[in-house]
């Protein structure tokens, strides 16, 4: 995860598998390997600076990369703040607090 490009303000909430609405514009930008993209903002639920790495492509067999299905208009980010929320579970896959919201792709 990319360091805050500001100050972090993260609200110390319990973990839960909720739905949030994104309240602020989040940054999608081309990821640096060029497989992807990087989709930054601030979670809305616990207000603190997250990074989410949104991959393209498919593997295809021998290594050679196949074309992918259309890119959605929108897709369903989680929070990866990095903080310790309270109650979140050992299987959990994120690394935050649980909260997931739609963000439209350019």
């Amino acid at each position: 995860m990319s360091e805050s490009p500001s100050i972090d303000h993260h609200r110390d909430i319990g973990y839960a598998e909720a739905r949030a609405t994104a309240d602020q514009p989040f940054t999608v930008t081309a990821d640096p390997d060029g497989d992807g993209m990087v989709v930054q903002g601030v979670c809305p639920a616990c207000r603190t600076f997250t990074e989410f790495a949104i991959g393209r492509g498919i593997v295809g067999t021998k290594g050679r990369r196949r074309a992918s299905a259309p890119a959605p208009a929108e897709i369903t980010v989680f929070c990866m703040c990095g903080h310790v929320h309270a109650e979140r579970p050992p299987e959990a896959t994120d690394r935050g607090c649980g909260r997931f919201w739609k963000v439209r792709l350019p």
